[in-house]
């Protein structure tokens, strides 16, 4: 792998752009909205400019009403035409930042400096694609509470060998952004899927354990499932694992269900509804996982050795 391949920004950046992804969000999005107003940098000596662009796929609440209140820019897409890849490369070309910021809609940094934490392995050229850490929230599901402890720990992993990595709350050197583009016919992880083809060409990948947000999914079980599932599809596509059986899921499903309860228990946590929100968290997360197609049940073992196997009809649109 090329040591070049990584871009050396150092104080140049003088502009960076948040792309925010939403669809009714109104909710949180005020809050996060605030915070984003709020980033302070001490990387830089002179401040560096921040605007938002926010893509919002057809909200239907007052999403566009709190966006309009803070005189962001707004590009709206149809819902019938969304994917992850396709909402991201909207926002990126419609951004001027030498730097683009990806947070969700349902996120909200944890501090005013989360920013300036997130982006500092870009400026010195360490990293070219870089993800901060996800937190739950009060109401957060047990099971997915652990799923955020394992992914996203408490240390930075600069660079880091695996190419999983979550734009929810991630950065990234623009111009590298529009060397490879996100795919835009993946139907979920268009994150990785973008990682490894950088990766083969040398660009490096960290994760940012100081620029954390608290992430809410607010979701049912059967949301819970597609989302697993169209995850397991995108990570089968392109590293071609093969499906798992139906009694190996069922063992590794109970194998977590065993760990949450364990934790629970230890975490002074568990009572009957903590016990009914792990069964129902895990049966969804590998109903979706299976439908997916996909062994892969832990993001962090994913490695990019050479050019991935990726069908011709995921390629990114240029």
């Amino acid at each position: 792998m090329s040591e070049s391949a990584n871009i050396n920004l150092g104080l140049s950046v003088t502009e960076i752009s948040v792309v925010v992804r939403t669809l009714n969000e109104g909710r949180y999005l005020d809050n996060l909205l605030k915070s984003i107003n709020r980033q302070a940098f001490k990387s830089f000596i002179v401040q560096p400019i921040v605007n938002v662009v926010l893509v919002d796929s057809g909200s239907s609440d007052n999403t566009l009403a709190v966006a309009s209140s803070h005189g962001v820019e707004i590009v709206k897409i149809r819902q019938a035409d969304f994917s992850f890849g396709y909402s991201l490369n909207t926002g990126c070309h419609n951004a001027s930042g030498q730097i683009l910021v990806f947070v969700s809609g349902h996120c909200l940094p944890q501090g005013d400096d989360w920013i300036d934490c997130l982006i500092r392995p870009l400026l010195n050229g360490q990293c070219s694609y870089v993800y901060g850490r996800q937190l739950p929230v009060e109401e957060t599901n047990f099971s997915e509470a652990q799923i955020f402890r394992r992914h996203y720990p408490d240390y930075d992993k600069r660079p880091q060998k695996s190419c999983f990595i979550n734009n929810a709350n991630a950065a990234i050197v623009k111009s590298v952004w529009e060397q490879y583009r996100f795919c835009e016919k993946v139907k979920g992880c268009e994150d990785i899927e973008f990682a490894t083809r950088m990766q083969v060409d040398g660009h490096r990948i960290g994760y940012v354990s100081s620029a954390p947000v608290f992430h809410v999914h607010d979701e049912s079980c059967w949301q819970v499932a597609r989302r697993f599932e169209r995850e397991a599809a995108t990570v089968s596509s392109i590293f071609s694992e093969k499906r798992i059986s139906a009694c190996t899921t069922i063992m590794l499903a109970m194998r977590c269900v065993k760990s949450d309860l364990r934790r629970a228990k230890i975490s002074c946590k568990l009572s009957p509804r903590t016990i009914f929100s792990i069964l129902w968290y895990r049966l969804a997360q590998f109903v979706g996982n299976f439908n997916g197609g996909s062994r892969v049940l832990c993001f962090g073992n994913l490695r990019t050795k050479t050019a991935p196997k990726v069908n011709s009809n995921l390629e990114a649109k240029k």
